[in-house]
């Protein structure tokens, strides 16, 4: 039977093997760009933690229901908690291999290898949005990396909501556009080395 998106879950449902190539095929971009931000630090584990993701739904696809939402989140859901798992298990493995304990001393801190792992993602994301002007720059860390609310940025910083909004949106824009120049240079210099 041709396996179509009219089909595939069903056809999934019954251990269709070409329902889980046509998963792989138009949805793995979801399991792909997860795993990308995910598993940034630890990329020998992305392939495996790929074709983990694919068993999963092949093995999980019962209790997905059309009713409750889409099956585009419901696979962007497994490869979140999948790639959790994966860090897990890779702090473990780290710590087993280098025979040591849970914890490290960095300057006057104990850190665990988990907070070093976040600890360099923080400062990934902090070169980022270092293009920012410093105050955009605090509300966007606030509110993305810390978590705070609209409200709670707003009181901190005395401006309107709205106005927190209208900054995130604006600065999300010029983070794009740098981003989006920063590949376009990376390809040029590629170019140029071919």
């Amino acid at each position: 039977m041709f396996i179509k998106e009219e089909n595939f879950i069903e056809r999934l449902k019954k251990k269709d093997e070409d329902a889980l190539i046509y998963v792989r095929d138009y949805y793995g971009w979801i399991i792909k760009t997860v795993l990308k931000k995910e598993l940034t630090y630890i990329p020998e584990m992305y392939d495996e933690c790929f074709n983990d993701c694919l068993f999963f739904i092949w093995k999980n696809i019962s209790s997905f229901d059309e009713n409750k939402g889409k099956f585009e989140t419901w696979v962007g859901s497994i490869a979140k908690y999948r790639s959790i798992d994966y860090k897990r298990k890779y702090i473990k493995e780290k710590l087993r291999e280098n025979k040591i304990s849970d914890k490290f001393d960095i300057g006057e801190e104990s850190m665990t290898l988990e907070k070093i792992l976040n600890k360099e993602i923080e400062e990934e994301v902090y070169k980022i949005i270092s293009n920012l002007n410093e105050e955009n720059r605090n509300i966007f860390w606030d509110y993305y990396i810390k978590g705070y609310r609209a409200d709670e940025i707003s009181r901190k910083y005395k401006i309107s909501t709205q106005s927190i909004y209208s900054r995130m949106f604006r600065s999300k824009k010029k983070l794009k556009e740098f981003i989006e120049n920063k590949k376009e240079k990376r390809g040029k210099k590629y170019e140029k080395k071919i």
